[in-house]
């Protein structure tokens, strides 16, 4: 479905909802010692939060308040801080788009 949107004219131009960037996907869970994470799909960028509500807080406001684009999960998630990525093996990321997702964030 087209938008529109004023160009640098003024006048209203379409613009195609499937072109725009989409935020990512996040999943907030809890590390080994028992802090909340949040972290994108690729392990690349995350949060440590001590409460679950901050956590999701914070997720809401990085994926544009778009409830569908956050996975809560109950596996172990770790963040990774040196940026290679490498915490996304083995860990959350891979349960929860198994599908072992613990629930709907739109009800928190």
């Amino acid at each position: 479905m087209a938008n529109s949107e004023p160009d640098e004219y003024g006048s209203a131009k379409d613009v195609n909802s499937a072109s725009l960037p989409q935020p990512p996907v996040l999943f907030i869970g809890r590390n080994r010692r028992g802090c909340w994470i949040v972290r994108d799909e690729l392990g690349k960028r995350g949060a440590l939060f001590v409460s679950q509500a901050e956590a999701l807080r914070f997720a809401m406001f990085e994926t544009d308040y778009r409830p569908n684009a956050i996975v809560m999960t109950s596996e172990c998630l770790e963040l990774d801080m040196s940026g290679s990525g490498k915490a996304a093996a083995g860990d959350a990321l891979h349960a929860a788009i198994a599908g072992s997702v613990t629930g709907d964030v739109s009800s928190l």
